[in-house]
């Protein structure tokens, strides 16, 4: 068995107590795994730390990457939403922030949504003919209820 010093806290542990990562991600044909120079439980110490004590860069990083805005460009969002959701008009938040909906075809960024306005909207798709459907079919559900 292979055993490697953690640059960290300087114990020999095994290799296999170490984090592993693929390296030469542009060269697909060199990808191989190899192993850092700190054991996981170092590893994992330093990032939880760094996730705990400063929070806001994940979601600054989140926006950035899968949106294209910062957090400031959310918060001018949630603004002129008056700090509700854009659908249902509730201020109930799931972790304390709202969702980005947005376009998946365009992916332009249409408003902020709570937890069920995003998921119903997804749930269809983004089909507006799926959505009109629904409505057709909670009109006709309730003249039924009325009639009984």
């Amino acid at each position: 068995m292979e055993k490697r010093e953690c640059k960290k806290c300087g114990e020999i542990k095994l290799i296999e107590r170490f984090k592993w990562v693929y390296g030469h991600k542009s060269k697909k044909e060199l990808q191989k795994k190899y192993y850092l120079y700190t054991c996981r439980k170092c590893h994992n110490k330093k990032y939880n730390w760094k996730r705990y004590h400063n929070p806001i860069t994940k979601r600054e990083y989140m926006y950035k990457k899968r949106y294209g805005i910062t957090v400031n460009d959310y918060n001018e969002m949630l603004i002129s939403q008056d700090g509700m959701c854009a659908i249902c008009k509730t201020d109930k938040k799931i972790k304390g922030y709202f969702h980005v909906d947005h376009c998946h075809d365009t992916k332009k960024i249409r408003g902020l949504l709570c937890i069920r306005c995003n998921a119903g909207i997804g749930y269809f798709k983004d089909n507006i003919l799926n959505l009109e459907k629904a409505i057709v079919y909670l009109n006709n559900s309730t003249k039924k209820l009325i009639v009984k």
